[in-house]
């Protein structure tokens, strides 16, 4: 049995605790824009809670939280806490299993591999690394590596105390020039967009909202939100459309976009359809 301590995991994934509070240890919360620390780990009942949403519980649900993995995907997150030292030499590997590639990406999204490696994806030994850009095209301090083909099964990102930033900052002169930007939720979207030329930014994660900031909205007149018609693609979206609305200019235009999941229709067939519709507003 692995004993996991949450100080430890946080340590290791964000850096010393901002500061002490009675019997908690407080962290800046990386998932959201956390001016107040608002993560808080008790050394003594080896329990965490962030406070916004009320998100909590063991160390290995922390790991979870702070990889952006599902917790019962046992292998990613396996490999999570090995890539932050958290794990002995004699804890069990992934033996057996293959790490996915590009190649592997392009054929599950449609997409032709060639485009992706040129987005910056490549293979790496635990899977594909996705490259995260600032907005002067330089490495974000944060990358997110992909381990199974459904970010949610499985990815998370590197070790460092830099900030998780939204995918596509680097490209966002493309959405000025048309006018408009596609908001959505994860990367794979994002590829799809840009390879049938429709400006795009991605969120990896409904709550990370907080994430966009002002200068990345600036002069970007109308922006579309992909929602889902699940609940939860409900709530994501009200969650994008509250970031927009509070990081956009004042002239700037927030229009919900529906996409029914048992349709397949494609994040490209949902903008044309809405860009049509509201071709004629001001």
């Amino acid at each position: 049995m692995i004993d996991l301590h949450c100080k430890d995991i946080a340590q290791a994934a964000l850096g010393p605790p901002t500061k002490r509070r009675g019997g908690d240890l407080l962290w800046r919360c990386p998932n959201h824009d956390d001016h107040d620390p608002s993560l808080a780990v008790n050394e003594a009942k080896n329990c965490w809670m962030w406070g916004p949403c009320g998100k909590g519980g063991s160390a290995w649900k922390l790991a979870a939280f702070l990889g952006g993995i599902d917790p019962n995907d046992k292998p990613t997150l396996m490999m999570w806490l090995r890539e932050h030292g958290l794990l002995p030499d004699s804890a069990p590997s992934l033996r057996g299993r293959r790490p996915i590639t590009v190649q592997d990406l392009a054929q599950d999204k449609g997409l032709p591999v060639e485009f992706l490696l040129r987005l910056g994806l490549e293979n790496c030994p635990k899977g594909v690394r996705i490259s995260y850009r600032l907005m002067d095209s330089t490495l974000a301090p944060r990358q997110r590596i992909r381990t199974a083909l459904v970010a949610k099964k499985g990815s998370f990102w590197t070790k460092g105390v830099g900030e998780i930033v939204p995918h596509g900052l680097w490209r966002l002169e493309e959405a000025r020039k048309a006018g408009f930007l596609v908001l959505v939720e994860g990367e794979s979207d994002c590829w799809t967009l840009w390879f049938h030329i429709f400006p795009s930014l991605g969120l990896p994660g409904a709550d990370m909202a907080g994430k966009l900031e002002a200068p990345y909205l600036a002069e970007i007149n109308r922006i579309y939100v992909i929602r889902e018609s699940d609940d939860a693609g409900q709530h994501s979206s009200q969650t994008l459309q509250i970031g927009c609305m509070r990081s956009g200019g004042k002239g700037t235009h927030v229009v919900l976009c529906f996409r029914m999941r048992r349709t397949r229709m494609s994040c490209t067939s949902v903008i044309l359809t809405h860009s049509k519709r509201h071709s004629n507003e001001p």
